[in-house]
């Protein structure tokens, strides 16, 4: 799915108030989804070690019930997903049916796209983010793009949050980076696509991600610049508040901004979906967006409150 914005209006129109009732219904089973632990729930989210053990909590519930069948993981895969969706438009992306056409058509003289792939330590969801970057290439099929693959790993970060726990991928850049050529070998790239890559070995989280790219990017302060960056739906949300705001804050010369999920909201589970490391990411994002939301006291229905 491509969720796209013409980033020199980005912010200038209002936005629907945000509904969560959905996915409320549909995670009832959760103790925690109750008006009355709101509070403490918000509390508790300042603390990154109860965020771990939250998570981890969510994607284990989820897993255990889906394997005694008492729930179907389809029906909460398609609910979270489409709650992401939401998120990610009420941010002022619109998706777009036809990206290649989009892109040559509104293509500005000079530009080059600046691709730019989030890292992860599960390897079965950073091989879904290359996989889709490469259905990104063979469909708009640019003449020029900078690709980068970002992320060293997230021990640095977990570090300075005080969360204790291993590393599994030592450089994710790299991992993508050798998944990419393995991939290219076997089914080559159309003609005509010149694509220069970059390896970013040095972010250990989002944040450093977004600072290390346009860091390392170095965008032509008199160019105009199509920023394409793909990642794992439930990553959007967030990915884009951070890089709109630290954008801004630069002042970069950036025309089109647009985000590419690996997952599309609309289709059926993928081998990624189902995978315990891609729950407890993705039960990260949606806790962490769901009890930041301003008017979270009202999206909790009577029945809810009774809990």
């Amino acid at each position: 799915m491509y969720y796209r914005c013409d980033f020199r209006q980005h912010g200038k129109r209002a936005v629907p108030e945000f509904d969560a009732s959905n996915i409320l219904r549909v995670l009832n089973y959760f103790p925690f989804i109750n008006r009355r632990h709101v509070p403490k729930l918000k509390e508790a989210m300042k603390d990154p070690e109860w965020v771990q053990l939250f998570c981890d909590m969510s994607a284990a519930t989820i897993t255990q019930l889906h394997e005694r069948q008492m729930i179907d993981l389809d029906t909460v895969w398609r609910t979270v997903s489409q709650f992401f969706h939401q998120a990610i438009q009420l941010r002022g992306f619109e998706t777009v049916p036809d990206p290649a056409d989009a892109f040559h058509r509104d293509r500005e003289p000079g530009s080059r796209m600046q691709l730019l792939v989030a890292g992860t330590q599960a390897p079965v969801i950073f091989q879904s983010r290359v996989d889709r970057c490469l259905d990104v290439l063979r469909n708009i099929r640019p003449r020029k793009v900078t690709l980068t693959f970002s992320g060293a790993n997230p021990y640095g970060n977990m570090q300075r949050l005080g969360i204790p726990g291993g590393v599994v991928t030592m450089n994710e850049a790299a991992d993508m980076e050798i998944y990419y050529r393995q991939q290219i070998d076997q089914n080559p790239l159309p003609n005509g696509i010149e694509v220069h890559l970059h390896r970013e070995t040095r972010s250990d989280s989002t944040l450093s991600n977004i600072d290390q790219f346009f860091e390392e990017t170095n965008l032509d302060p008199l160019g105009n610049h199509h920023i394409v960056i793909i990642s794992s739906l439930f990553h959007l949300p967030r990915f884009i508040d951070l890089t709109t705001a630290r954008a801004k804050e630069k002042n970069l010369p950036i025309s089109t901004l647009t985000f590419v999920s690996a997952e599309d909201p609309w289709r059926n589970l993928t081998e990624a979906v189902q995978q315990v490391d891609y729950l407890k990411s993705c039960m990260y994002e949606f806790f962490l967006l769901l009890y930041n939301a301003e008017n979270l006291e009202q999206l909790f229905t009577p029945v809810q409150q009774a809990v």
